[in-house]
């Protein structure tokens, strides 16, 4: 006698058994899915190169800045090798930062104001000795203004309140290469 079974959807208890071949078209289709949702997503943020030529003692200095550009932040490069970022309307302070020139610690003071055509933002710089648990000095001869202008590709930097001493940069946008990634 032989006995008919009934091929049943489940194999060994409560696990289903769908085969390699439906476990990899889904792999396929959730990895498609991904993709084109990834690549339909708009970054919010821009980030620009910008480099001057400036004259200073008869010889050509160059100076480079990276500028990030969000919705309602600006993020520059400060004091050297890293990316501090304002917020618009609201002021921030930076983490301590060790000062290299005088042996100190150093944070900013950032505020940041936007408007239809430019973004401007100040640092003020307070100063502490490396160790002083303190909130540190202000240092407004150390203050630095930024105004940049994304339609015109122009970054205006002023050290202190010196008008003539006001450095112009020629900014492009930039897309970031992965060697890139310390800022």
């Amino acid at each position: 006698m032989w006995v008919r079974r009934k091929w049943l959807p489940y194999s060994r208890g409560s696990v289903k058994n769908r085969g390699f071949d439906m476990v990899t078209k889904s792999g396929f289709i959730a990895f498609i899915f991904v993709f084109f949702l990834s690549a339909c997503t708009s970054s919010d943020t821009q980030e620009f190169f910008c480099e001057s030529y400036a004259q200073e003692n008869l010889s050509n200095v160059y100076k480079q800045q990276i500028i990030r550009l969000g919705k309602q932040q600006l993020c520059v490069i400060w004091p050297v090798d890293a990316s501090v970022c304002g917020v618009s309307g609201k002021p921030v302070l930076t983490a301590w930062f060790d000062d290299r020139t005088r042996l100190g610690q150093i944070r900013g003071h950032l505020q940041t104001d936007f408007s239809s055509k430019q973004v401007s933002l100040d640092i003020l710089p307070f100063a502490r000795d490396k160790g002083d648990a303190s909130s540190g000095l202000p240092v407004p001869n150390a203050q630095l203004h930024f105004v940049f202008r994304p339609s015109e590709g122009s970054l205006l930097l002023t050290p202190g309140n010196q008008d003539s001493q006001t450095s112009e940069f020629v900014c492009k946008p930039w897309i970031k290469q992965r060697w890139w990634a310390i800022y």
